[in-house]
């Protein structure tokens, strides 16, 4: 039978592999000249479908609900300073708020402290020990370790130099620094620990320690804390309105019960490829019969 006959390739492999280069290279264009918002939304939009199981409007929704509550906490102080010093004042609604954001993120750090250790992940499980106890102990603090409740006196010595002189660390002028920074640092780390690691993240993506960084949608509490803390180095520290301080804590409080939370939903994901890495190291005895057997 007749063969028709085979015509030469007009494109030899040669000019097809540049082609393919040219067409990449032109992608990696387009792609470049996308304005970096855009690049950063998208990052942010994937890592929360991908690693935090959020889908984009709730991501959304989380990074901006926190900064509606600072045009409602400028609103009150502008029309209603009465309301305001009554949410804002010493065992009023702000400080209970906090007080149930701080227990509701140490308990849920706990339960992720236990489930890492559990799969394996002692590193991480243990740095969520610690910020479980460290929150904890802010629970502590804000109760005056029980004195509201149980109205026990004050030390005469610790009332001395206690500025609220109550049975408390952080409103003793020496250590109150010390919790400061720390308030300081954890905004610094919420804000820039997510953006930066986020560009990072192939280098821990299915590894527990993924659980450390707070994802970009919830990093909006975070941002707020370092602007407050920010704000009171400049020369406007001195016109910031009452409850200033007690709005912030309450920010913080909520920044760390949302990520704490957030993790302890995601807790089977976080551990899932050090178990699966430990049952290929050390599989089960029918396991290995039947690799033997094949």
């Amino acid at each position: 039978m007749h063969q028709p006959l085979q015509r030469p390739d007009p494109f030899p492999r040669v000019i097809r592999s540049r082609g393919a280069r040219a067409t990449s290279a032109q992608s990696a264009g387009a792609g470049a000249a996308r304005s970096w918002p855009g690049r950063l939304v998208a990052a942010a939009r994937s890592e929360a479908s991908r690693d935090w199981n959020t889908s984009g409007l709730a991501a959304l929704l989380w990074f901006c609900a926190p900064l509606g509550a600072l045009p409602a906490f400028a609103l009150l102080w502008l029309l209603d300073k009465p309301l305001l010093r009554f949410l804002t004042d010493e065992d009023g609604p702000f400080e209970w708020a906090q007080v149930l954001l701080f227990l509701v993120a140490a308990v849920a750090s706990a339960g992720v402290a236990v489930h890492l250790l559990r799969a394996g992940s002692r590193a991480v499980g243990c740095l969520f020990v610690l910020l479980a106890a460290g929150l904890g102990f802010i629970v502590g603090e804000e109760l005056a370790w029980g004195q509201r409740f149980l109205a026990f006196a004050t030390p005469d010595a610790l009332a001395a130099i206690n500025s609220k002189e109550e049975v408390s660390l952080h409103n003793i002028a020496s250590i109150e620094k010390w919790f400061t920074r720390g308030k300081l640092a954890a905004g610094l780390y919420g804000v820039f620990g997510a953006w930066l690691l986020l560009a990072a993240s192939r280098h821990f993506a299915g590894s527990a320690w993924r659980a450390c960084v707070v994802p970009v949608f919830l990093s909006s509490p975070f941002l707020i804390v370092l602007a407050m803390r920010l704000l009171r180095l400049t020369l406007l520290r001195s016109d910031l309105p009452a409850g200033y301080g007690e709005f912030e804590e309450l920010v913080l409080a909520f920044g760390f019960a949302a990520f704490s939370a957030q993790v302890l939903r995601c807790r089977h994901s976080l551990a899932a490829p050090r178990i699966a890495a430990r049952s290929r190291a050390h599989p089960h005895p029918r396991t290995r019969r039947a690799r033997a057997a094949a």
